[in-house]
């Protein structure tokens, strides 16, 4: 007989992949921490109706008993570091130098567009856009 189950209280929305849910390494200092990536399925103009932005409320997805999330903070993809951190070293370089004004300002207003993200918010809400990719280090309550 096999079982299956689901650590999920609600589901996802269906432009939204849960693409990791993994431990992170104990030496790193995350010891009871894991990385958890969410991914947009659809790139602009691919749907109508799934191209546009969804918006995940962590607490809701994992708020069973099993795997209630207690924490997250969103990190880097590759996870090496907080986007924080990243945005700060950021803040205190220079400005990047881009081949044209054109490529100035088009990632000027991606960088605008991203919703960030509040760990002190309690729905844990994170928004995704079209081909979008985000990383958090998370925590669970202990069983």
């Amino acid at each position: 007989m096999r079982v299956c189950g689901s650590f999920l209280s609600t589901a996802l929305p269906p432009n939204v992949k849960l693409m990791t849910l993994k431990n992170m390494p104990a030496e790193d200092g995350h010891s009871g921490a894991m990385l958890l990536r969410l991914a947009h399925l659809f790139e602009v103009g691919e749907s109508a109706a799934l191209s546009g932005p969804a918006t995940v409320s962590l607490a809701a997805v994992f708020g069973a008993a099993a795997l209630r999330i207690v924490a997250a903070e969103e990190w880097t993809l590759t996870a090496n570091q907080p986007l924080a951190q990243l945005e700060a070293k950021r803040a205190a370089l220079a400005p990047w130098k881009l081949a044209s004004a054109a490529s100035a300002a088009a990632a000027e207003a991606a960088a605008r567009e991203r919703v960030p993200f509040s760990s002190s918010d309690p729905t844990m809400s994170v928004t995704l856009r079209p081909m979008e990719i985000r990383t958090f280090v998370v925590r669970f309550a202990p069983r």
